[in-house]
């Protein structure tokens, strides 16, 4: 059990869509790396995978798309936790995908993710 974000792929991902997902993580004030966490890895930006994770102790399941429908990622509302749901948010926006999860709107718990996807839409850059 944990937190947990549930979404569902129903297309391919454009690169437009690739170029806005790295706008929000540049844009974002949170330190995101690849999957395993460990600042040095890669992340993934194509419209074949996404993947990406926090660093080090604010890491905890990479988030992962990959045109393969149905996936989740459990992120235990460590500070990349902004990052996924802005993502998910961004993307429910474009219809390439659908979301759920443990968290919810009412209570606030998206509001960083939105002022993120704000900031980046507007053209904010961190400083």
């Amino acid at each position: 059990m944990g937190y947990t974000h549930y979404f569902e792929q129903s297309r391919n991902l454009n690169e437009e869509e690739i170029l806005f997902i790295e706008k929000i993580i540049n844009t974002s004030e949170v330190k995101i790396t690849g999957w395993n966490g460990e600042e040095n890895c890669k992340i993934i930006l194509t419209v074949d995978e996404v993947n990406f994770n926090g660093v080090d102790d604010e890491s905890h399941e990479n988030f992962c798309l990959n045109n393969r429908g149905w996936a989740f990622c459990k992120t235990q509302r460590k500070s990349y936790d902004e990052v996924v749901v802005a993502v998910l948010i961004y993307l429910a926006e474009s219809k390439a995908l659908t979301w759920s999860s443990d968290g919810s709107d009412e209570h606030g718990e998206f509001d960083d993710a939105k002022e993120l996807l704000n900031k980046t839409k507007n053209g904010d850059k961190k400083q």
